[in-house]
């Protein structure tokens, strides 16, 4: 089965992709950092926590960084292993602070000196890679696995 195959079956079989992709899509025609900055947030959140509560930044920040971890992702970037979870976890603060209306100008100014990349480009990255590398997995999942073993997979 191609790659588009796989992926338009998995947007129906799986709400939660279907949602990071739509979020990915939005952040095409946003105009504002702040509002790539959620929607990739957003898309994240549906694919490495889903409906459960509680400790949302760790949770993204952990599963996202071993999942992208797996395949050079991280190399990819020029990046460390180990700052994958430590920028995650900024983001989702950046995040957190422009959805309860503050201005998060400042920390995102210092997200680019300390990583010497924008953060709205970083998490569209990590969305999109999430989103290509996950079309892969789906299957698996169909084959039994439930979405609740695939996220505490990457626990």
């Amino acid at each position: 089965m191609g790659f588009w195959k796989k992926f338009k079956d998995s947007i129906r079989k799986h709400q939660f992709f279907g949602l990071a992709v739509r979020r990915l899509d939005l952040m095409a025609q946003r105009p504002s950092w702040e509002d790539i900055v959620v929607d990739a947030m957003v898309g994240l959140e549906a694919i490495y926590v889903g409906s459960s509560m509680g400790e949302v930044r760790y949770k993204v920040s952990l599963r996202a960084s071993k999942f992208l971890g797996l395949e050079g992702f991280v190399e990819e970037l020029g990046l460390k292993v180990g700052d994958l979870p430590k920028m995650l976890k900024e983001a989702y603060d950046i995040r957190s602070e422009i959805v309860h209306g503050g201005a998060a100008t400042e920390k995102a100014g210092k997200f680019y000196q300390k990583y010497s990349m924008e953060v709205a480009v970083f998490l569209q990255w990590c969305l999109m890679e999430s989103l290509v590398r996950l079309t892969k997995y789906l299957a698996r999942i169909d084959k039994g696995l439930t979405r609740t073993h695939f996220s505490m997979a990457f626990c």
